[in-house]
């Protein structure tokens, strides 16, 4: 198992857990997940494309999802500069592209 299937895995897991602890919550959207799935796979690529991992959750998430994400590879919250550098939008923005 590579190191990016091991990312993978752990990225699924962890928006997995997070859409559970939402899905009792008012207002539950019920595609959230496919769409958390769809993000984390653009974010793969974009470290496929030698984006750190930090890098490209931050570009492709934001709030308590990218922390939890993050969370979920063993990184910590990015700090405050770092959200600064973020371009996360509808949109994916290649981290590798900055």
């Amino acid at each position: 198992m590579s190191d990016l299937d091991k990312i993978k895995a752990q990225l699924i897991h962890a928006a997995t857990a997070y859409d559970r602890r939402r899905s009792t919550r008012k207002g539950y959207n019920i595609y959230a997940l496919a769409q958390y799935f769809m993000r984390i796979d653009d974010c793969l690529e974009d470290m496929r494309n030698g984006a750190s991992p930090r890098a490209a959750i931050g570009a492709g998430f934001n709030d308590r999802l990218r922390d939890a994400l993050l969370k979920g590879i063993g990184e910590p919250p990015l700090t405050a500069e770092e959200i600064g550098r973020t371009r996360a939008a509808w949109f994916y923005v290649p981290a590798s592209e900055a």
